[in-house]
């Protein structure tokens, strides 16, 4: 690839990058050419997914594309997703260009929350998909036999806070004189 070299010659030149790092850099953008490095999402999309796990493969731009997935909660909303959204565990096989996010929105028929250029309702916090994990070989270990790194992050507090509002709202909601019924309060 074009882009491969000249992403290699780039970190060569640069001056604050030490001789074993030059050769760890290309190793790792040599992976992430070859798929060999597997990458973890989370999401909170619009709508509800039925389903709690399964694969995505079509086609993106005339190009394969494939994403894992796998539903990690369901909630109610007030104002968001017609009353329905889903997190989402994301695991791309193949990297294009706003692969999630197109999947996600034309394929499963759930746009992310804030990812308003495919159909996602803006919550005032911005696209809510973040990377969480990334698992490669290390680039100094033996061909023979690779050693695996894993890297994990802790997703971005705006996901939580998306999902409090609505635990709050029903724990304030009066229990007297009233019972529970999908999700609303009626009088008896």
């Amino acid at each position: 690839d074009d882009e491969l070299y000249a992403a290699e010659d780039a970190i060569a030149d640069s001056e604050d990058v030490q001789d074993g790092q030059v050769s760890a850099l290309i190793a790792l953008s040599a992976a992430f050419a070859d798929r060999t490095i597997h990458k973890q999402y989370v999401a909170i999309v619009c709508g509800r997914i039925a389903e709690d796990s399964g694969e995505v493969d079509a086609p993106i731009d005339g190009k394969r594309a494939v994403t894992r997935w796998n539903v990690t909660g369901r909630h109610r909303s007030l104002r968001l997703g017609g009353g329905h959204l889903t997190s989402v565990e994301l695991f791309p096989q193949t990297g294009r260009t706003h692969q999630l996010r197109r999947h996600c929105a034309e394929q499963l028929g759930c746009p992310m929350v804030g990812d308003t250029a495919y159909g996602g309702e803006d919550a005032g916090s911005g696209l809510l998909l973040s990377a969480v994990g990334l698992e490669f070989g290390h680039p100094a270990a033996a061909t023979d036999a690779p050693r695996r790194v894993a890297v994990a992050a802790e997703e971005p507090t705006k996901f939580a806070a998306l999902r409090r509002p609505r635990a709050r709202a029903v724990a304030l909601l009066p229990r007297r004189g009233g019972r529970r019924v999908d999700d609303r309060w009626c009088r008896r």
